[in-house]
């Protein structure tokens, strides 16, 4: 802190400036991935649903005659989606009609959950019922990674920071550009000052450029200076009075010496 204090003007007002606006768009990137985030899963888990509507709607047949093999000729199906890491086929008394588990990383649980769905470090798993004429006669689970999810996320913080850093760069050019109108006016009133230091000559004044507090200090300083000048004035009028005065005196003081002498010698 003590070193922030001891900068010079224009590098306090360019910190100031950029920690406000970092801390701004920070907290807006912030917001914005976060917002981004969370609509990208509820796109994820809208996607999900819809594969398993449609999954349902066509093993819908297969689920009443309690036919595996075409039941299995469905779910396999889901292996054309990248993404799709298991899922399986209950019938409405929770036994396994059809799989579909590509390699033992993915899970499939003996009994389904309630229907909903629930996010994992690295997947998502849906529990979705499967309907037939308004009668429930299944249900679907389907676990899904979450690579795009995490993809995403790297893409959009990436261009979260180069945004970021572009800006405080643009920040910083256009800062020298707004801090001239202020330390101007304050250059010219610390070059008065040393002016007048110097060459003790306090007829100089400053000049007033806004009315602001610059321009208020600007004014107090050149009364300040006029206070000055005028005693300085007053002292100049009052050392030639003492020097008249003094010679005056020391001219009666001389004269006196004079005349006693004369008296002397008499």
């Amino acid at each position: 802190m003590r070193k922030f204090r001891d900068l010079a003007i224009k590098w306090k007002l360019r910190a100031i400036i950029i920690v406000t606006c970092g801390v701004v768009l920070v907290l807006a990137c912030m917001t914005f991935l976060l917002y981004d985030q969370v609509t990208y899963k509820k796109n994820i888990i809208g996607d999900l649903e819809i594969l398993a509507e449609i999954i349902g709607r066509n093993i819908n047949a297969a689920i009443e005659f309690s036919d595996e093999r075409d039941a299995q000729a469905v779910v396999k199906a889901l292996g054309a989606e990248p993404h799709i890491m298991s899922a399986c086929v209950y019938t409405i008394e929770n036994a396994i009609l059809a799989r579909y588990q590509p390699d033992s990383t993915s899970f499939i649980p003996d009994i389904p959950a309630e229907p909903g769905y629930q996010f994992g470090e690295n997947d998502l798993q849906l529990v979705h019922p499967i309907y037939a004429d308004g009668v429930r006669i299944g249900t679907i689970y389907i676990q899904a990674d979450l690579h795009n999810l995490v993809s995403r996320r790297n893409e959009v913080i990436s261009i979260l920071i180069i945004f970021v850093v572009l800006s405080i760069m643009i920040v910083f050019c256009l800062s020298q550009l707004v801090q001239k109108s202020i330390l101007t006016p304050i250059r010219h009133l610390s070059t008065v000052a040393r002016t007048v230091s110097v060459s003790k000559d306090y007829s100089v004044r400053a000049i007033k450029a806004s009315k602001d507090e610059i321009g208020f200090l600007t004014d107090t300083f050149n009364e300040m200076l006029n206070q000055i000048q005028d005693r300085d004035k007053d002292l100049r009028q009052a050392k030639i009075q003492l020097e008249k005065h003094a010679r005056q005196l020391q001219k009666e003081l001389c004269e006196r010496n004079l005349a006693e002498k004369q008296l002397k010698n008499c």
